[in-house]
């Protein structure tokens, strides 16, 4: 009933309706605090290929593929370099692992292509940002899902700290703001030494 009267409201529009998804429990993207269980846990745990096999069936089984092809007209030519925010810096240190998860390729691709060195390091393997970074990203992510590993990490925290002292410019996002604070307290109430640069 609702999909007869909003294709309806559509068609006095002129606008095609191509099917309607119902709810599907088996394509749910389990939740945990904060958001979602990341795509990399997913495949971790071997429960992405089957959810998507199981979103494919349920897309074909309920929209008109053929009538989505036929009213595709293609998608323009991108211009000469993808349309970015300009690199904060020349050489980019960016925290990449799964406690800090959240940095979007787009930006990424953005910045080397206009001429930006970007430089991974993984803080849950103790890696300090690299000292000739001129600038340091701690990007979103799960860090409270890796306190103990991360409070430990001295490698990575006084490489922060040494940072801040020679005045490179660190910006962190969501958990990798909360990871430049004193401390970040576990769900249970214990509290983990992180960076201190916030106090």
């Amino acid at each position: 009933r609702h999909e007869e009267l909003i294709s309806a409201a559509l068609a006095e529009r002129g606008i095609a309706l191509f099917g309607s998804l119902p709810a599907n429990g088996d394509i749910e993207i389990p939740s945990r605090h904060l958001g979602l269980v990341q795509a990399a846990d997913l495949v971790a745990s071997g429960a992405l290929e089957p959810m998507i096999d199981k979103a494919a069936e349920l897309v074909a089984a309920h929209l008109d593929l053929g009538a989505i092809e036929s009213a595709f007209t293609g998608i323009p030519a991108p211009a000469a370099g993808p349309t970015i925010l300009p690199p904060p810096g020349q050489r980019l240190a960016i925290a990449r692992d799964a406690a800090f998860g959240f940095s979007y390729e787009h930006l990424m691709a953005g910045w080397r292509y206009a001429g930006a060195e970007i430089m991974n390091f993984s803080p849950l393997a103790d890696e300090a940002p690299p000292p000739n970074a001129d600038f340091i990203f701690l990007p979103g992510g799960y860090p409270e899902l890796h306190l103990p590993k991360l409070s430990r990490a001295s490698n990575f925290l006084e490489g922060l700290q040494e940072a801040a002292t020679r005045g490179t410019r660190i910006y962190g996002e969501c958990g990798g703001y909360m990871v430049l604070g004193e401390t970040i307290i576990d769900a249970k109430g214990t509290p983990y030494a992180m960076a201190g640069l916030l106090a």
